[in-house]
C-alpha cells in the first residue's frame, strides 16, 4: 500500500512540476535566505537528517513543534516546489555554516527535503500538503499558486486529483495494516508473557479465548 501511495505521489509532483516555475522559485530561496538565515550565528555547517511525518496505525502524523519557531508554512499539495525550494535553502544554509536538520517524507526517504529547520536561526519551513497541517500559527504561508500556471493546472485536474485520492485510499489501507499488526502484536505478548506459569491446557484456553473459538 505503501509503494501505491508514493507511486501516485510520484506522478503527481512529475505532473506539477513541468507547469511549475522554476525561476520563481529560485528568486524565493534567495530572498529566504537574505531574511531568514544571512543574520543567524554560525553553528558550523552541520547537516542531519531525520523525519518529522510518520505513518502508522493513526495515519499520517506530523510531530510537535518545539515553541518559540519562526515557521513558514509551504502549502503545496501536489509537490509543485517545496522540495525544489527547501534543497535550495539547505544548501545555501550549509554554506553560511548553519546546522540544518533535513526532514524527508517516508514516502521517498531518499528524495528532497520535505521539512526543514535551522536551530541557530530558530527557523522552520513546513510542507502542508493535504495529508498534515502544522498546528502552530506560521509567521508566513507560501502558496504553490505562486509557482504554477493556472491553465496548466486546470488541464491536469482530473489527473492530479484522481491520484490524489489513489494515495489517500492506499495511505487509509496502510494504516489498517498497521493498527491490525499492533493488535496482533498486543494480542502475541498477552499470550506469552503469562505462558511460564501455565500449562499447556491454560495455554490452549487462552489461544482458544484470543482467537474468539
Amino acid at each position: 500500500y505503501l509503494s501505491v501511495a508514493a507511486a501516485a505521489a510520484a506522478i503527481c509532483r512529475a505532473a506539477v512540476n513541468r507547469a511549475a516555475d522554476h525561476r520563481k522559485i529560485q528568486r524565493l530561496a534567495e530572498r529566504l535566505v537574505r531574511r531568514d538565515l544571512r543574520t543567524a550565528i554560525s553553528g558550523g555547517g552541520r547537516v542531519w537528517e531525520g523525519y518529522f511525518t510518520a505513518i502508522g496505525g493513526d495515519g499520517i502524523t506530523l510531530g510537535e513543534l518545539p515553541p518559540g519557531w519562526s515557521l513558514t508554512r509551504l502549502e503545496d499539495p501536489y509537490g509543485a516546489f517545496s522540495g525544489e525550494l527547501l534543497t535550495l535553502l539547505a544548501d545555501a544554509g550549509a554554506q553560511l555554516g548553519l546546522t540544518v536538520v533535513r526532514c524527508r517524507c517516508p514516502l521517498f526517504p531518499d528524495g528532497e527535503p520535505e521539512h526543514l529547520f535551522f536551530p541557530e536561526a530558530g527557523v522552520v519551513y513546513l510542507t502542508a500538503n493535504g495529508f498534515h497541517l502544522p498546528e502552530q500559527e506560521p509567521v508566513r504561508v507560501v502558496n504553490a499558486r505562486r509557482f504554477t500556471a493556472p491553465e496548466e493546472m486546470r488541464r491536469l485536474k482530473a489527473r492530479l486529483l484522481e491520484n490524489k485520492r489513489l494515495q489517500r485510499q492506499a495511505l487509509a489501507e496502510a494504516a489498517r495494516c498497521l493498527r491490525e499488526a499492533a493488535d496482533a502484536e498486543d494480542a502475541l505478548e498477552r499470550l506469552l508473557l503469562p505462558a511460564s506459569e501455565e500449562t499447556p491446557e491454560e495455554t490452549a484456553r487462552r489461544l482458544r479465548e484470543l482467537t474468539g473459538l
